[in-house]
C-alpha cells in the first residue's frame, strides 16, 4: 500500500511538472497570416533564428511567467506559425 502511494504520488508530480505546448492563430501581437511586428510583442525577444532550408525566421519570446512563445515568420514577414509553451 505504502509503494503504490508513492507511486502514485511521483506520477502526479511528473504529470504537474510537464509543459503544455499548443499551436494557436493568435497571440500576444502575432496573428497567422499577418505581417509581423517583431517589436510590438509584450517581452523582449529572447532569440531569432534564420533556418535557410525553409526560407523562414523563428522568433522566441520568454514572458515573466514562463511562457514560451515561437513566432514563425516567412521572408516576406508574415506569420505561418505560433508555438505556445506553458509551464
Amino acid at each position: 500500500m505504502k509503494i503504490k502511494n508513492i507511486l502514485l504520488t511521483t506520477i502526479l508530480v511528473m504529470a504537474s511538472s510537464i509543459a503544455s505546448a499548443y499551436n494557436t492563430s493568435h497571440y500576444d501581437h502575432a496573428t497567422r497570416g499577418e505581417y509581423f511586428h517583431p517589436d510590438e510583442m509584450v517581452t523582449m525577444i529572447a532569440d531569432i533564428q534564420y533556418l535557410p532550408r525553409y526560407g523562414v525566421t523563428n522568433y522566441t519570446y520568454i514572458y515573466r511567467d514562463g511562457t514560451k512563445c515561437v513566432v514563425q515568420v516567412d521572408g516576406s514577414g508574415i506569420v505561418h506559425s505560433i508555438l505556445v509553451t506553458k509551464p
